[in-house]
């Protein structure tokens, strides 16, 4: 565990997030930010997402890559229920297999997580009854876990944990110096689109309800009900409640109502009387607003400052700027507070995929893998060696063979002798043509830095040139008809195949975006040949980068074949 973490919340309007360290027996709080969401109403990309997440950590400066996300109530879904008291792993189990009867509604390519907050006490050890208890099982799609890990792996940040901002509030409070023991208290999180109430007995939490009333409700209605905008309606609400008081006691009614049938439904079923009602969220700011819901619940209400059990370790505008915007951080805390105390109620929605890596870690057909691997490459190695000296045999059988025939014309005669001495000039001229039309490699090689695309990085170039030839024919002259056929002259064909291996740090592979780029080439498009010029030999799956174990990285090789008459 590190000694410091992120804790980034995402929410529906602005990102809060905190960075957070040991110190000593206690925590402190390093830095914290709250930032607008560029686009907001819109699902952002995983790019704007991933330089949106960079703009946050470059504000915290934290020395920790480490981080918590926290999702909001309009992405994960929440409930208790009674279930039995087992392993984590198998609990997971059990609601993906049925989470109709958890949720009420079938929840395919979800992420599951479960934390037991209250056990039965009254079964006996030896008894076979299987101990149940009151557990938060909270749900969120696979896509979104997806496009957190791209982003924030594009970002630079490392995802220990990601949680449901649900808990967040009701953690942090469990760690307040506020007097909640032996104490039944409510805890609400007004949020921008949505309000969390939590009821506590004893520090523990026993009932969690989202409702779709916030913060913009009550803007957005104050500003329809005075033909105003939403900023000066806000302005409004924070600065001057006291000037639309009827108006603003109308849109807090709502959340009123709301607040008080949990209350009462909590106090029927567990026979408790709520005492308290502490609030938090950005709207927790206005004590007019919270005055407002204490004069229609009858109950004392107040707002409670989430970071007085936390040190502090601030820049002076920060330090200044907190006690206004302490309210906002609940969440962001209590996400971080669970990274370090682990006897809260700790949500953590990669929990299956963590599971899913050790058992992949431990699966015993992986090093058989490795040793197939192994023997394969070995095999692949040596049938290059065969290859390799059977070419040099042939190459010097055909040079004996060479040398054999040179003597045997040696001693032919004069007009051998003639032969061979215009063999030889033949041979002279087609070496010296050779010579001087040889492939020059640097413009080949000058060309290739320009075709390389963007996401890929060139390994290995390999070079190799081959050269057929065609015996020609000489003038023949029929005897009967008296007409000369025609000599064909010999040709020397040189093959050159350059062998490419490169690797792509996107998916999909760029080696499609490279080819083209090659074809394009004008040096490549003059010096190919026409049919086939470039073909992909190889394109790996994707693997870890040995270089940089953070990224992914796909192995690929492109041939291209140059041929020409010499």
């Amino acid at each position: 565990m590190s000694d410091q973490i992120i804790a980034i919340d995402l929410g529906t309007r602005s990102t809060k997030a905190v960075c957070m360290e040991k110190d000593g027996d206690g925590l402190r709080l390093v830095s914290y930010t709250i930032q607008d969401r560029p686009d907001f109403g819109k699902v952002l990309s995983r790019e704007a997402l991933a330089k949106h997440l960079l703009a946050v950590t470059e504000s915290l400066n934290p020395k920790t890559k480490e981080a918590i996300f926290v999702v909001g109530a309009t992405d994960a879904l929440i409930c208790h229920s009674e279930m039995p008291v087992i392993e984590p792993s198998e609990m997971r189990k059990l609601v993906k297999l049925n989470p109709r009867l958890y949720f009420q509604e079938d929840l395919p390519n979800h992420s599951f997580d479960c934390f037991v907050l209250h056990q039965e006490a009254d079964v006996q050890p030896d008894s076979k009854q299987v101990r149940k208890g009151n557990t938060l099982i909270v749900a969120v799609k696979n896509q979104l876990l997806t496009s957190l890990q791209t982003a924030a792996e594009a970002s630079g940040l490392d995802i220990v944990q990601v949680t449901a901002s649900q808990t967040g509030s009701a953690n942090c409070f469990i760690m307040s110096p506020e007097p909640w023991q032996k104490k039944v208290v409510a805890l609400v999180d007004i949020g921008f689109a949505h309000s969390t109430i939590s009821l506590l007995v004893n520090g523990e939490i026993t009932l969690t309800r989202v409702v779709n009333i916030g913060a913009d409700k009550f803007t957005s209605g104050l500003a329809e009900a005075m033909n105003i905008t939403y900023s000066v309606a806000e302005g409004l609400k924070q600065i001057m409640p006291q000037k639309v008081h009827s108006q603003l006691k109308t849109l807090v009614a709502p959340l009123s109502a709301e607040l008080n049938n949990s209350i009462h439904f909590f106090e029927q079923k567990a026979d408790k009387k709520v005492s308290e009602i502490y609030f938090s969220g950005g709207s927790a700011r206005s004590n007019y607003i919270i005055e407002i819901l204490q004069s229609e619940l009858h109950l004392p209400c107040k707002s409670w400052d989430p970071t007085s059990s936390l040190k502090q370790k601030l820049t002076a505008a920060q330090a200044t700027a907190l006690q206004q915007e302490a309210p906002q951080l609940t969440v962001v805390i209590g996400a971080a507070l669970t990274y370090f105390k682990p006897t809260l109620p700790a949500i953590d929605l990669l929990a299956e995929q963590k599971e899913a890596d050790e058992m992949r870690s431990k699966d015993p057909m992986r090093r058989a893998y490795g040793l197939a691997a192994s023997l394969l490459g070995i095999m692949i190695v040596w049938l290059g060696y065969v290859l390799f000296d059977s070419q040099q045999v042939g190459s010097r059988i055909n040079k004996l063979n060479a040398e054999m025939a040179a003597l045997q014309t040696r001693f032919s005669g004069a007009d051998a002798d003639a032969k061979k001495a215009a063999e030889a000039e033949t041979m002279l001229r087609g070496l010296e043509s050779l010579a001087s039309n040889r492939m020059l490699w640097a413009p080949a090689l000058n060309a290739l830095q320009f075709a390389v695309v963007d996401n890929m990085q060139v390994i290995r170039i390999q070079i190799a040139q081959q050269y057929s030839q065609t015996k020609g024919t000489p003038a023949v002259t029929n005897q009967t008809t008296k007409s000369v056929t025609r000599a064909i002259p010999a040709e020397t064909t040189e093959l050159t195949i350059m062998t490419i291996q490169a690797k792509s740090s996107a998916k999909p592979s760029a080696a499609e975006n490279f080819m083209e780029a090659l074809a394009e080439s004008p040096w490549f498009k003059a010096n190919l040949r026409s049919q086939s010029p470039i073909r992909l030999k190889e394109n790996q799956a994707a693997q870890i980068d040995p270089a940089d174990p953070n990224k992914i990285s796909i192995l690929f090789t492109v041939e291209c074949y140059a041929e020409r008459k010499l």
